[in-house]
């Protein structure tokens, strides 16, 4: 003779007492809830119109074992668990926050955003939280508008939704780019400053696709890029077409001639080159590399070794010979830095680099890497790509 008393009481008789046979579609769900009753969780308003509607499918069963089963479906051993099944989409300070009950369609969506930049998402309790960018809220706000009336949208985010939408409907009037090699949308400030770093648009447009993301520049005719590329090597092509500023190198598949050549045809200079305790021969071999191109006057050196070792010495006897113990000028066009020092002279330069080479096994460290981190391109150049670099928190590609 089985004791039940209430709803509860039924269900966990029915999955575990053997004289009971449950029907193989209902054995996952009916355990799963039997589970967490025995756990001393409540059942759900949903869970529990499921688990009536299951246990009445059973009568027979029930009645067999003298037990009526309308004498207890409609009492509970625990009072009902409220749920939380809000939607909606907000601003707070400076991120934008979406919150649902589980949705797999839902949740499928989120993760393709996600995947974008997967540090800076985070997740608590429902609630999903990324930074407040355009593309973020453009993106989050069509996912919250697909599933019809379910979720409540701050009016803000939907007028700067509505304003996007319009952009991109009229991307000529409104979405900095190049059109049919004009470029449009952008402050005449910084067109000027385009035009002086890449040249005429009709003889460089590569290169303005190179600049994208320094100038904010969105909008390209992709076949007359691909067409173009044609004319470089094949390194610079890959970096032009790269979707992150941190470039790996691999030293076994080009040279640092190959590297050169590359900085020269994106007209990359100045530089700033940072070097590793383990790298520093790289100094001179990337000079020697360079002085075809840049003359030792437009090189500025700004750390000597300790004189401990013939090593020490050597290197910056080479400094002195090669003359490459200059001081930060208007000219100068290669900066040679330790990844453990950003020198003052440099702080208070006016040296402002376009892009930087690491030679730093690691990259580069805290201090040298605040110098250098808003760059829109860091080269890597080294051996092997160290575990550091591959496995912390770093975007990177590899060409």
């Amino acid at each position: 003779m089985f004791k039940v008393k209430s709803i509860e009481c039924c269900l966990e008789t029915l999955v575990y007492e053997p004289a009971f046979v449950i029907e193989k579609p209902d054995v996952t769900i009916l355990t799963s809830i039997a589970r967490q009753l025995r756990k001393g969780t409540a059942l759900t308003d949903r869970q529990y119109e499921l688990v009536k509607t299951k246990l009445l499918e059973y009568r027979k069963q029930f009645e067999k074992q003298d037990i009526d089963i309308d004498n207890y479906i409609n009492e509970l051993r625990l009072p009902l668990r409220e749920i939380d099944r809000s939607h909606w989409l907000r601003k707070l300070n400076d991120v934008l926050q979406i919150r649902f009950p589980f949705s797999k369609k839902i949740i499928d969506r989120i993760e393709e955003i996600r995947r974008i930049d997967p540090k800076v998402h985070t997740y608590k309790e429902h609630t999903h939280t990324f930074p407040y960018t355009e593309n973020y809220l453009y993106q989050l706000v069509t996912i919250a508008k697909r599933f019809g009336e379910k979720f409540e949208i701050e009016n803000e985010l939907l007028e700067t939704y509505d304003m996007l939408t319009l952009m991109q409907e009229n991307r000529e009037e409104y979405v900095p780019g190049v059109y049919n090699y004009q470029v449009k949308n952008l402050p005449e400030k910084g067109l000027q400053y385009l035009e002086k770093d890449c040249g005429d648009v009709r003889e460089n447009i590569s290169l303005y696709y190179d600049r994208r993301f320094l100038y904010g520049l969105h909008i390209f005719d992709e076949q007359e890029i691909e067409k173009d590329l044609r004319n470089y090597t094949t390194l610079t092509s890959k970096i032009i077409q790269r979707e992150l500023p941190n470039i790996f190198i691999a030293e076994k598949k080009y040279n640092l001639n190959n590297v050169v050549d590359t900085i020269l045809e994106l007209k990359r200079y100045p530089i700033i080159v940072i070097l590793g305790n383990s790298s520093i021969h790289m100094l001179e071999e990337f000079y020697e590399a360079s002085k075809g191109v840049i003359p030792a006057e437009d090189h500025s050196v700004l750390f000597r070794l300790d004189n401990m070792d013939q090593a020490s010495k050597d290197f910056n006897k080479y400094i002195q010979a090669k003359k490459l113990n200059n001081s930060v000028a208007k000219n100068t066009k290669i900066v040679y830095i330790k990844d453990n020092k950003v020198p003052k002279p440099l702080v208070v330069s006016d040296f402002k680099p376009a892009m930087c080479i690491t030679f730093a096994n690691l990259g580069p460290s805290a201090k040298s890497k605040s110098y250098v981190e808003n760059l829109d391109l860091l080269l890597h150049y080294y051996d092997e790509m160290g575990m550091i670099d591959r496995y912390a928190n770093r975007n990177f590609e590899i060409v």
